[in-house]
């Protein structure tokens, strides 16, 4: 047989190479030739096609990779920010917080101070405490009968045992409105007294007046001694606290101290909300502060 008409093919492997001799006519030979190229293309085709789209994917993936590396680096820079904001946000905040902690105690011991400069001019300039040592009532403020005539009769005041000559006390700074012997009213000798804000306070059957219309006194100065003067039963003083012409319970005023400050507003008929708003006001003003220091 002629060389030409035999195809040799070499299959080789990692254990060695073969080699197949095959004796076939010369127009099968180009015909397989033809077919194996073929087939060789077509493989080739489809590899590179399957290259060309592992390729894409891949760079498809690499693509979609950088973008989401993008993002996580814009992100990062982002949360920088934040955070540098942040720190500032909560330095600020910090800072307006000690700030506003700051206000808070000042404008609290302003209210303070305000507070007590107002408890002390309202138990100075209104009445407050006993205008005698006695603590013995012998006839309360309310309904009850006269010990006279033992009719039933409404008694504007408070009735205190008091020996004669017992050192009668003004209750609150004011002004001597009334000094002398009332005879229509039974009182006898009596004391009325001018307050701020319109309180006024009497003091009657005394046994003898120490002070003048128009004299100015200060809370706890003698005013009078006590004494059984007028239509009385015996030796005590009749104590009375008036505002805008109403006789209101003096045993809430007696017994008012810096102690127990607030039981005063329990006496409803004057409208104490106003003036401690009207006392705030103007114990808070510096101009009326010094007015007041001035006058001191």
């Amino acid at each position: 047989m002629n060389l030409r008409d035999r195809l040799t093919i070499t299959i080789t492997t990692y254990q060695g190479a073969r080699h197949l001799h095959l004796s076939i006519p010369r127009l099968r030979m180009v015909g397989l030739m033809v077919l194996v190229a073929t087939l060789v293309l077509a493989a080739t085709s489809v590899l590179g096609f399957y290259f060309y789209k592992d390729a894409n994917t891949l760079q498809n993936r690499l693509s979609a990779a950088k973008d989401t590396l993008d993002q996580a680096v814009g992100h990062a820079r982002w949360l920088k920010r934040e955070s540098e904001n942040k720190d500032l946000t909560i330095t600020e905040f910090q800072r307006k917080y000690e700030d506003a902690k700051a206000e808070a105690k000042r404008v609290a011991l302003q209210a303070a101070n305000v507070n007590a400069r107002v408890r002390r001019f309202m138990l100075t300039r209104l009445p407050s405490g006993r205008p005698i040592d006695s603590r013995k009532i012998t006839s309360p403020y309310g309904e009850r009968k006269d010990p006279l005539n033992n009719k039933s009769e409404f008694h504007g005041g408070l009735d205190l045992r008091a020996p004669l000559g017992t050192a009668v006390r003004s209750t609150a700074d004011g002004v001597v409105e009334y000094a002398g012997f009332h005879r229509r009213s039974g009182y006898g000798h009596l004391v009325i007294i001018r307050h701020d804000f319109g309180f006024r306070t009497a003091y009657a059957h005394l046994s003898k007046t120490l002070v003048r219309p128009g004299t100015f006194v200060s809370k706890g100065d003698t005013i009078a001694r006590s004494g059984n003067s007028g239509k009385s039963s015996g030796p005590h003083l009749h104590y009375e606290v008036r505002f805008v012409h109403r006789k209101l319970d003096p045993t809430r005023f007696i017994r008012w101290s810096w102690q127990n400050y607030d039981t005063i507003f329990e006496e409803r008929r004057v409208r104490w909300q106003s003036l401690v708003d009207l006392l705030n006001k103007r114990l808070s003003d510096p101009a009326l502060q010094s007015l007041q220091m001035a006058q001191k």
